[in-house]
This record gives C-alpha cells, sequence and structure tokens, in this order.
C-alpha cells in the first residue's frame, strides 16, 4: 500500500496553463430534453434532460464521461416543496446551454490531462435523492412529487445508446458528479457497466461523494438544518421517501434493505467497478450544512473536538479503500471545502512534486499507478487549501 503523508513537498503551484484553443470552441453544450413519456422526471414531473458535448479528437471517439450535478437533496415536504421553483426542482428553469468547464468535464487538456477530448454529458440535478430515486408516481406519501433520480440516468444513458455511434461504442466510460452527484455515482455504476456490455471499462470518479452516518455537532453554538439527516437512525426514511436503487449485491447481503447500500462508506466493499474517490476530510458542507457545525467554526475549543471526531472517521474511510486489487483510489485533503478542488488547489505531494486531484486522477486512471494520498496533519492542515 502506498500512502503519502503529511507536508507537501514545497514549491508553489504553477498557474493554470492556458486552455485548448482547439477546443474552446467546442465546450458549449446544448440542452436535450427527455420525452414527455419518460420515467425520468424532475420533482414536477417536468421531464429532465442532458447536455452533450461529442469528442474533440478522432482517438477519444469511444471515450465518454457522465456528470452527475450535485445540489443537495430533500426529506421533509417544506425542503422539497421549496426546491420547486427552480432547476433543482424542475426544468422549467434548465439553462440551455452548459459549459464544459469544471472538474473531469473540462476541455483543458493542462489541467484535465485524462478526459479533456472526451464525449462529456453533464446530466442536471432535479429529483433531489441523491440519483438514486425510482418513485415516478407522484402519491400522498411523496407530497405529490416525483423521485426519479435514478431513472433519469437510466433514460439518459439509453438515449445516448440509441445515437450513432454513441455510447453503444464506447470502450472507455467514466461516472462523476459532485456532492450530490458525487454520492450518487457509486450506487450506479456498477449498473451503468450492466447496461453497456463487457466491452466498456466503467469507472466511478466520486468529488465530495464519501460519507458516513453522522450525530451532529449538538455543543455550543451548534446550528441546525433543514437537508437530509445524516444519523443513521434517519435513513430508512430517506429510502421509504425516495425509493432508492441501490448497488443490488449490497442489497442482497443485508436481505433486500435498501437504505445501509444509500451511503458509499458501507457500500463500496460491494462495488465491482473501479472507483477513485476526491474528497476533503473537514467537508464544509456536510459539517455545517448537515451535522450543525456554525459556519463561523465559534467556539472553535468545541467545534475542533467535533471535527477532529469527524475527520478521523474519514481518515479511516479513506484508508478502508487502499484495496490494490479492486483498483480503488483517493485523494483525500485537509481542507474546510466541500468541491472546491480546482488545478491549482489543493495540492498534495506525489512523485516528488504537487498535484491536483485531476492530475492525481489521470496518474491513477492513465498510467494505472497506485495513488492513495491523504494529509494527516490534523485539522485544516494542508497549506494549499483555498481560502
Amino acid at each position: 500500500m502506498i500512502v503519502i503523508r503529511t507536508a507537501l513537498v514545497v514549491a508553489a503551484a504553477a498557474a493554470a496553463a492556458a486552455s485548448d484553443p482547439a477546443a474552446d470552441a467546442d465546450d458549449v453544450a446544448p440542452l436535450t430534453l427527455l420525452p414527455k413519456t419518460t420515467l425520468g422526471k424532475c420533482l414536477d414531473g417536468t421531464p429532465s434532460g442532458y447536455y452533450l458535448s461529442p469528442s474533440v479528437t478522432a482517438a477519444a471517439r469511444t471515450k465518454w464521461i457522465l456528470n452527475l450535478e450535485g445540489g443537495g437533496e430533500c426529506a421533509s415536504k417544506d425542503r422539497c416543496l421549496s426546491q420547486l421553483n427552480g432547476p433543482l426542482g424542475s426544468s422549467k428553469y434548465f439553462s440551455k446551454t452548459w459549459r464544459m468547464n469544471q472538474f473531469l468535464i473540462s476541455r483543458d487538456s493542462k489541467t484535465n490531462p485524462a478526459t479533456w477530448d472526451w464525449n462529456m454529458v453533464h446530466l442536471p440535478y432535479c429529483t433531489q435523492d441523491l440519483w438514486m430515486g425510482t418513485r415516478a408516481t407522484p402519491s400522498n406519501q411523496s407530497y405529490g412529487l416525483s423521485f426519479a433520480g435514478h431513472y433519469v440516468l437510466d433514460a439518459v444513458v439509453t438515449e445516448l445508446l440509441n445515437l450513432p455511434n454513441g455510447l453503444g461504442q464506447a470502450t472507455e466510460v467514466i461516472l462523476t458528479g459532485e456532492s450530490a452527484g458525487g454520492i450518487g455515482v457509486t450506487p450506479n455504476v456498477d449498473w451503468l457497466h450492466d447496461q453497456l456490455g463487457s466491452q466498456a471499462k466503467v469507472t466511478g470518479a466520486p468529488i465530495a461523494g464519501l460519507y458516513f452516518y453522522a450525530d451532529p455537532y449538538t455543543g455550543p453554538g451548534h446550528t441546525s438544518s433543514d437537508l437530509a439527516d445524516f444519523r443513521e437512525a434517519a435513513w430508512p426514511s430517506h429510502a421509504q421517501l425516495w425509493q432508492p436503487f441501490v448497488d443490488q449485491s449490497c442489497l442482497s447481503a443485508h436481505d433486500s434493505v435498501a437504505w445501509p447500500c444509500m451511503l458509499a462508506n458501507y457500500s463500496t466493499r460491494f462495488i465491482s467497478s473501479q472507483l477513485f474517490f476526491t474528497q476533503s476530510k473537514s467537508d464544509q458542507v456536510v459539517l455545517t450544512a448537515h451535522d450543525w457545525v456554525p459556519g463561523d467554526l465559534k467556539p472553535w475549543a468545541d467545534v475542533e473536538q467535533y471535527i477532529q471526531v469527524w475527520q478521523r472517521n474519514m481518515t479511516s474511510a479513506l484508508n478502508g479503500l487502499s484495496n490494490q486489487a479492486a483498483r480503488r483510489g483517493f485523494f483525500g485533503v485537509d481542507c474546510f471545502i466541500h468541491t472546491t478542488f480546482s488545478p491549482q488547489a489543493p495540492l498534495l505531494p506525489f512523485h516528488g512534486k504537487n498535484v491536483s486531484f485531476a492530475a492525481a486522477f489521470d496518474a491513477w486512471y492513465t498510467d494505472n499507478e497506485f495513488v492513495y494520498l491523504q494529509d494527516y496533519g490534523g485539522v485544516f492542515s494542508n497549506p494549499t487549501c483555498p481560502k
């Protein structure tokens, strides 16, 4: 096992390289809405959709990356109904175009060396169910709403399979996503492999998607949240509301009870596809928006104790991924961030130089290296953390 520890190599990160001119003209993708008859609906019943940017080199014609957008989740009537007047609940508010310029769906070959020229598909998030829901028919039990995140992915994949020279010709496919989209990668990645058949190598690359049950901070200055409760006892009700699709091997191991398989920390050992996690070990959004830590981190002495325990749990979760045979990899930083991963920061040392998450992923995916990178210096210890 290779684990890179604590202090960074002493060197300032170089400024981001300029984007590839040849790719710039092709990185704005139009919105395609799914048919009205689809099961892949938003909360309000409007059909969801996707943005497709075709590959920009002949070498990448059969390579595809699908990105699941993030945006929280809802588990209460008030929270869910509040999402209906925006793109997180209705496709009526989707942007007509999407620029491929973030994370692993960036057209900049210098900062995204692994996938810059691939076919890129961005899936907007409007189901509030962590991309797992299979409740396509509204009912009183679902507040009159649909929770159909898995069906959205299913419908988009079906359309892409039917395109000439489409997903059916794929040799390599990466399913990625950030935040809620990152959580949605793990339960769906083996399913995606099954849809494509044995000719395609399918990989999961969650960003801010490795989580576990957590009791909230209840010390001085604690807040509250209208996002989903992450305590273990709350997950059965989330499962009842969303009717989630989860990995079938995990489901079988838990006697067809879905909720233990909804978070990656408990389901990853059942996943056959290779996985690479990009994760903050002191996740800002989960700590403040789910776990009641005050945003100003005051009083620090009490808050720090809670974050230290949370961080140790994340360290343990990352160490549990160090499985060479299963092709796991990770990039875990001690930063008070959620999805703020860029070519400039945060960085971790690898082979004598400081690398970003995208460079670490490239070494793991393209060069087939064992990449288990994380800080061990304590709370917010990485000196390259974004401010």
